[in-house]
């Protein structure tokens, strides 16, 4: 028998900024909203120990902000396509109750950002790398 687990989810994150490091007179606030699916090879190790190991991807869309210390203010969205992986575990308490974890790494394009495009930004080619822990729960019903 083949274990395999299909998955989706919602990420919303948060409102994060940054002074520019070039020019501390500007601040760039960014957000990003993504739609993931995913399927992991789900192969048991012991009765209650699986390995979790898999591609994901999926839609991200992010939203940009540039303010300066003078009030000049200017704005952009992009959508983008999110590829990534992941690797980990799943150990089950019991019949019904799991806990999940793993290391993940996505990458998503978004290309290029138009209403940045100016001598003090250079915004041609936009791309999001996050890698990270993951901690799950998982109830099955």
């Amino acid at each position: 028998m083949i274990d395999i687990g299909v998955y989706g989810s919602y990420i919303y994150d948060f409102q994060a900024s940054k002074d520019m490091s070039y020019d501390p007179d500007y601040t760039v606030k960014w957000l990003t909203h993504k739609f993931i699916l995913g399927a992991d090879y789900t192969p048991s190790i012991t009765d209650n120990f699986k390995l979790a190991v898999g591609p994901y991807g999926g839609y991200s869309r992010l939203k940009v902000k540039i303010n300066d210390i003078a009030g000049y203010s200017d704005k952009d969205s992009k959508n983008g396509w999110l590829i990534g992986t992941k690797i980990g575990g799943i150990y089950s308490f019991d019949k019904n109750n799991e806990l999940e974890f793993s290391f993940k790494a996505d990458k998503t394009n978004y290309g290029k950002m138009t209403e940045f495009d100016s001598e003090e930004f250079n915004a041609d080619n936009v791309k999001e790398i996050n890698y990270g822990l993951y901690l799950g729960y998982n109830y099955k019903f």
